[in-house]
Parts: structure tokens; C-alpha cells; sequence
């Protein structure tokens, strides 16, 4: 990786630190719903049996459905900094798990 690139990463990791200390409810529904959703549908696309092509399709008619349903959650827990460190840890183990994954599908 070059190094503007991973400078890039560092100052946006930084941000979104900041952001997430600052407001986290706010960043949760907005960042780290998202983020969470598409990293445990990218999990679930690899991981779920089955022909790649209905996997696809039902994690694609599922994908709103996840985002929204995180979102609610994140509006209504009443401990404002549990979603944030949920859907940071969840973000991570996604991850991790893809990256360490087999690119063979």
C-alpha cells in the first residue's frame, strides 16, 4: 500500500472516532448501520449454502430490511453507547472473517 493511501485511512479512522465519541447514536445510525450491513451480507453471501445466484438474490431483498431493523435498534436502546460498540465490533469480525476468508466461492 502506499503510504498517502494509508494516511488517508489513518485520518478518516481518526474522524470517525471522533465523530463516533462525540455523537454516537448519530454515527451509529448513520456509519455504522450501513457499514455492519454490508459486511455481515458479505459474510452471509459467502458463508450461507446454496447456489450463489439465490444467495444473492435473497441477501439482496434482505439487505434493507437489516439496515432499517439496525437502525431502530440503534434509536431505541437506551444505553446510546452499546449500538456504536456493537456495530463497531460486528464491522471488525466481518472484517476479519472476509479477509481471512477463501476468495473461491
Amino acid at each position: 500500500m502506499s503510504p498517502f493511501l494509508l494516511v488517508g485511512i489513518g485520518i478518516v479512522m481518526i474522524a470517525l472516532a471522533g465523530a463516533t465519541f462525540k455523537a454516537p447514536r448519530l454515527t451509529s445510525i448513520v456509519i455504522w448501520a450501513l457499514t455492519a450491513t454490508v459486511f455481515s451480507t458479505a459474510v452471509l453471501l459467502l458463508y450461507v449454502p446454496g447456489p450463489f445466484a439465490e444467495r444473492a438474490l435473497w441477501i439482496t431483498i434482505f439487505v434493507p430490511v437489516i439496515w432499517v431493523a439496525l437502525q431502530f435498534w440503534t434509536y431505541w436502546d437506551r444505553v446510546f453507547w452499546r449500538p456504536a460498540a456493537i456495530l463497531v465490533l460486528v464491522t471488525i469480525i466481518c472484517g476479519g472473517i472476509i479477509f481471512f476468508s477463501d476468495p473461491v466461492i
